[in-house]
């Protein structure tokens, strides 16, 4: 609702404020120079806003009236300034409505100079576009003509605003001198002072100086008077090409076209506008070509040598055709050369993958030959890709990493630990005497390797299960001495006999089977006269040997 409350709004603010409702002498504008719902002197209606502009402030603005007292305009905002170009065309006005005590300025517009603009930073301030080479700006077109140019001083014209009539305009005063060749030329009153140009620009040639208030792009000038006066000077001959309808006093300004229809003229029976060009052909200034020759005229392929101005290099005249940074001339600006990485036009350098100006990729491959890939070698020397390798199908690194350190700390060593802890072991440090790592077999006191009845022993062990090792007679372990039937300790001397061993029973027989004492004081020390140890016969008195009365034979 409160939308369309609006609307309503201005659509009733526009319907007041229109050309039926604006002072007798000016035109309703929806939108002028920044401004909106204003109304604009004719005279000043019809300027266009272009971006090059140079800026005018006036102190104090005077409108005399028959050449009478001057008196200040009114700064109640019905009064305006407007500017004009040495076309006769408005190029800016402004309502002077400065009450706030601020200096009023009128914002002067131009087109695109002619001269050209050698760098980009002139060009980006008069909001063209640098192609590298030249400054592209925005053409005038049809309703910008006659618009300033650089170097041109504006004219002003006053407007004052009537009491229900009309208002009056009031042209600048100005001062005329005629030259010895009777040309007239008037400079306004207000120009002839130095003013301080308070532009930033770079391509402006004044910025800084004292000089005369030129229109250049962006030029800042503060002028203490304009001064206005109802008799505007111009030429009042109608027939005159520069006629000037709103003049009341002829200036003797007036211009005739001559032959050429250039607006030149002092004579109004006109005269010649012909030139002569260096061949001798005669023609207007409009119709010469670019190297000064009148269209049609005498030239020649061959004539480039005296006229390479105007001639392409192909020798063409007036040609199109464009050399290139390698030295190629021709019409086709898209196979024009580039510069490398390394800055030579037509080179055939390239960054590599690794950014390096005509590089071979190498100065950022890892081990694999990958460009800034992430395989690394190991600390066995290999390069590993690791299992988030990135890696391609030419990359010689290992997907796997196999290299440990060996018990020793040696990367990629050989070296174990055996069954005894020791690192680079046989398995002997720790083996029993039966030759088994960590066994418990021992040697017993004979000397014999002893599993025992727990012993831990495989087929490789040489311990015995049994343990057979006794102290003899003699108290030595596993020694062969023994008890005979004597009580006496001897060694029998077992031994292999005939018939040795017919006395001897298993019972008492104290050597191993097949086998019987040789010793011939075993069991004799007790022997009676029959031998038989501990036996009871005896030698008679006839020194025979008779069996006693126990155990007789």
């Amino acid at each position: 609702m409160n939308s369309l409350r609006y609307i309503i709004f201005i659509l009733f603010t526009s319907v007041l404020l229109s050309n039926d409702s604006c002072p007798l002498g000016t035109v309703y504008k929806n939108a002028y120079l920044g401004h909106e719902d204003v109304c604009v002197p004719e005279r000043f209606a019809n300027v266009e806003q272009t971006n090059l502009q140079a800026f005018y402030y006036f102190v104090n603005v005077y409108a005399t009236v028959n050449s009478l007292d001057s008196t200040l305009i009114d700064y109640s905002g019905n009064d305006w300034v407007g500017a004009f170009s040495p076309e006769g065309v408005c190029v800016g006005a402004r309502q002077w409505n400065c009450s706030d005590g601020n200096l009023c300025e009128v914002a002067v517009m131009g087109i695109p100079p002619s001269s050209p603009i050698s760098n980009e930073e002139d060009c980006n301030d008069l909001n063209g576009e640098w192609d590298g080479f030249e400054c592209i700006l925005p053409s005038g077109n049809s309703t910008t003509y006659g618009y300033m140019n650089p170097g041109e001083v504006p004219d002003f014209q006053i407007y004052i605003s009537g009491e229900g009539t009309e208002g009056e305009y009031y042209q600048t005063t100005e001062s005329c001198t005629t030259s010895n060749d009777s040309e007239t030329i008037c400079t306004p009153d207000w120009f002839s002072q130095d003013y301080i140009n308070y532009s930033t620009l770079s391509s402006n040639p004044f910025v800084g100086q004292t000089v005369y208030p030129f229109w250049y792009p962006n030029a800042i000038y503060i002028i203490d008077n304009l001064i206005g006066d109802d008799n505007i000077p111009g030429c009042m001959d109608e027939y005159a090409c520069n006629y000037d309808e709103n003049a009341t006093v002829d200036n003797e300004s007036c211009r005739y076209y001559d032959t050429c229809l250039e607006c030149v003229c002092t004579n109004p029976s006109g005269c010649s506008g012909a030139l002569i060009d260096d061949y001798g052909n005669s023609c207007c200034e409009s119709e010469k070509d670019a190297c000064g020759i009148c269209e049609g005229g005498i030239f020649e392929v061959g004539d480039c040598e005296a006229y390479q101005s105007c001639c392409d290099c192909d020798g063409v005249p007036n040609g199109n055709n464009v050399e290139d940074n390698c030295g190629i001339c021709d019409t086709d600006a898209s196979n024009d050369c580039v510069q490398d990485c390394a800055g030579t036009w037509g080179g055939s350098l390239q960054v590599d993958a690794c950014g390096v100006c005509g590089g071979d990729n190498t100065s950022c491959a890892d081990c694999g030959g990958v460009a800034n890939g992430d395989a690394s070698r190991d600390n066995c020397g290999d390069c590993n890709c690791g299992t988030n390798g990135t890696y391609g199908g030419t990359s010689t690194c290992l997907v796997q990493d196999d290299c440990v350190p060996d018990c020793a700390g040696t990367w990629g060593g050989s070296l174990e630990v055996d069954a005894c802890d020791v690192c680079g072991g046989d398995n002997t440090s720790c083996a029993d005497c039966g030759g088994v790592p960590n066994g418990d077999a021992s040697r017993d006191n004979c000397d014999s390797c002893n599993c025992g009845t727990n012993g831990t022993y495989g087929g490789a062990s040489t311990c015995e299960v049994k343990d057979d090792c006794v102290q003899d007679c003699t108290g030595k372990w596993g020694g062969d001495n023994d008890i005979d039937d004597c009580n006496v300790c001897l060694d029998p001397i077992c031994a292999i006999v005939s018939d040795a061993c017919a006395s001897y029973s298993d019972e008492n027989n104290p050597c191993f089977e097949g086998t019987c004492p040789t010793n011939t004081s075993w069991n004799t020390s007790c022997a009676d006269c029959a031998g038989v140890p501990n036996g009871t016969a005896y030698l008679d008195e006839c020194e025979n040997c008779v069996c006693g009365p126990i155990n007789a034979p």
